[in-house]
């Protein structure tokens, strides 16, 4: 067909399409049924964007098998090395995981990354993964030290667990990637202590003695922070310093903490 590869026809008018037009119709048909799938729920996934996959070169010494965890190092492109390579095409340096270096920063690989190749790794959003779950109330995962094929449960990490089977061990559940890990120890949620957060201090705490000043008085700051003791005691305790700046809004003076008891001894609400 002469001209434009795209001109409609009439009736009984001859019909040979271009190469062009065909394929473009081809392509075309392709994309819509891909879309009715997704709309009437057909292929499970399909076509949805679950994940952020980077590619990561496996330099852990051994190969990384499918929904294997490698830690997260170096980028191995510098921007030193190829500025423009650097900033076009990211490839992270993958790492046998060690707690010391990679709680919160690693990946899941997303299929076999034999060990000095480059292959495609979730580092943020869902994805299936093994999990050593200690105990059945954790609600995040960590990387587990010198473990490759498996994440260690806990209450914060860098996977929030969406779905684990029930009890105890190696359970393959379905987690999200993010950096937003939950409560730590020594983290309060806004307007109220969470469980995790007063299950984690164990010992009684001490109020910090230690002071710092400089230059005149100025405007008094007094700070508070809280504890619960859950040695046996099940005290909670707050803590407060005073600090001080100059007029000109300069850091003066920083107090020693003292320690109050809030309650009386008695199970934490």
């Amino acid at each position: 067909m002469a001209g434009n590869p795209f001109k409609k026809v009439k009736a009984n008018d001859p019909f040979d399409p271009s190469a062009e037009a065909w394929n473009s119709f081809i392509d075309t048909t392709v994309k819509f049924k891909e879309f009715q799938q997704q709309k009437n729920g057909g292929e499970v996934g399909k076509g949805l964007t679950q994940r952020i996959e980077v590619l990561v070169k496996n330099n852990s010494g051994s190969d990384a098998h499918w929904l294997g965890i490698l830690g997260i190092g170096t980028s191995e492109i510098t921007e030193a090395e190829n500025s423009s390579e650097f900033k076009s095409r990211i490839v992270l340096d993958g790492e046998a995981p060690a707690t010391a270096t990679h709680k919160g920063k690693f990946v899941v690989c997303q299929e076999v990354i034999p060990d000095g190749e480059i292959g495609k790794a979730c580092v943020m959003g869902m994805t299936a993964v093994l999990i050593d779950v200690t105990d059945a109330d954790h609600t995040h995962a960590d990387v587990k030290n010198a473990d490759a094929t498996q994440l260690s449960s806990a209450p914060y990490g860098m996977a929030k667990i969406i779905y684990k089977p029930a009890g105890t061990g190696s359970k393959w559940s379905l987690v999200a990637l993010s950096h937003n890990t939950g409560v730590r120890p020594g983290e309060a949620t806004t307007g109220q202590w969470s469980e995790t957060h007063l299950a984690a201090i164990t010992t009684t705490e001490t109020a910090n003695a230690s002071t710092w000043s400089w230059g005149t008085n100025g405007l008094k700051l007094r700070i508070f922070r809280y504890t619960y003791a859950y040695d046996g005691n099940e005290i909670l305790y707050g803590f407060w310093r005073d600090i001080q700046f100059t007029p000109d809004g300069k850091l003066h003076a920083v107090s020693a903490e003292t320690r109050f008891t809030v309650d009386t001894p008695g199970a934490c609400p």
